[in-house]
């Protein structure tokens, strides 16, 4: 697959805590029961997940670094346990999903069903550590996002329904664990952003550029792997169907918004300190620019992460088994009775944002 140029105009940088932070991945993964055999092990390590966070939070090290290598960990094993048959039965995936929903919600009281919900269960609680109630309801809203959108993803696969650009867009924006992984930086760096700073219009429109270039990124590397497996839930297809182009076409177009978003990035960053000015403490705006400084850090190093992680280059043969399931029994195989319909997002000060730049 040819992959056009991205010239994206941020820094890639790397913490040079990288290379041992994956060693105490892999030994953390061992201990949760994460890995299990050798072939889980070897994919894993293809996977280098410990350098996507190096490059995303390229100032965290030790223990803040590990903490969010191991939440990312747990989320891309999660995915891979939807794409099989279980990928196509809403009800079933709905079930799968509770289990990380009850970890986020402080009143629930049943225990881990299996060990990737008992290791997010320990990751959560190092996320959050140190951190406000404000943070921690804005953080698990992002998770929710995040965990509700399987069950949605799953409805669709089902249905066979197609996406339009903007409906696909906003979808991939809650996909996409982006929200949740810019709070990493917070954890990781310990800092904290208030509620009034990401209440302001221009900065919620910075993270959805954020989150589309992103997002649409993962899609344009992961194209042939979603491909081989059945899957259209991708930026490039959705454009190519909708635009009625050939998919050549299709992937210059997804290079050139991209391009478009971080131009608009960019602006909008520069408008965002007079806003700060007249509308945050100097407290405020000094964590809101750490935060921005992050973002700038995960977007400019992501194209490199993609270039030589394993998970795009190293592909499962289309009908084999992505990673050992680890989910709770009698799920895996999509075959699982009633389950619990998917929780509605909890009232917060923060909605899905629904303003998109125009792709079509």
């Amino acid at each position: 697959m040819n992959i056009p140029p991205f010239h994206i105009p941020f820094p890639s940088r790397i913490s040079s805590d990288a290379a041992a932070s994956q060693e105490r991945s892999i030994a953390w993964a061992r201990r949760s029961g994460l890995i299990t055999s050798t072939a889980d092990e070897e994919r894993y390590r293809s996977w280098d997940l410990a350098d996507l966070m190096a490059r995303w939070i390229p100032e965290a090290e030790g223990h803040g670094l590990d903490i969010t290598v191991n939440a990312v960990v747990i989320a891309t094993i999660l995915d891979d346990q939807f794409d099989g048959p279980l990928g196509y039965a809403p009800d079933a995936v709905a079930q799968s999903v509770s289990a990380f929903l009850d970890v986020l919600d402080p009143h629930a009281t049943t225990g881990p069903r299996g060990p990737l919900d008992a290791a997010f269960t320990e990751i959560w609680g190092h996320l959050c550590a140190g951190k406000t109630s404000a943070w921690k309801e804005r953080c698990a809203e992002h998770w929710r996002w995040y965990l509700n959108a399987y069950t949605e993803e799953a409805a669709i696969r089902s249905s066979r329904a197609r996406l339009g650009v903007e409906e696909y867009l906003l979808l991939r924006y809650r996909t996409g664990l982006v929200p949740a992984m810019t709070d990493m930086i917070e954890s990781a760096c310990g800092f904290e952003t208030s509620n009034r700073s990401w209440e302001l219009p221009i900065f919620r429109r910075m993270l959805r550029l954020a989150c589309d270039i992103i997002g649409v990124l993962n899609d344009v590397f992961s194209l042939q792997k979603e491909e081989e497996r059945g899957d259209v839930h991708n930026f490039v297809m959705v454009l190519q169907h909708a635009r009625q182009c050939t998919r050549e076409e299709a992937m210059v177009s997804t290079c050139g918004l991209i391009h478009s978003w971080c131009d608009e990035f960019i602006q909008n960053e520069f408008d965002l300190w007079q806003e700060c000015a007249d509308r945050l403490t100097a407290a405020e705006t000094g964590a809101l620019r750490r935060l921005v400084s992050g973002m700038r850090d995960y977007m400019g190093s992501f194209v490199e992460w993609s270039t030589l992680s394993g998970r795009y280059t190293d592909l499962v043969p289309p009908g084999a088994p992505a990673y050992t399931s680890l989910l709770e029994p009698g799920l895996a195989s999509g075959s699982s009775g009633r389950a619990n319909a998917m929780r509605r997002s909890s009232d917060s000060r923060e909605s899905i944002p629904t303003r998109h730049t125009r792709a079509e």
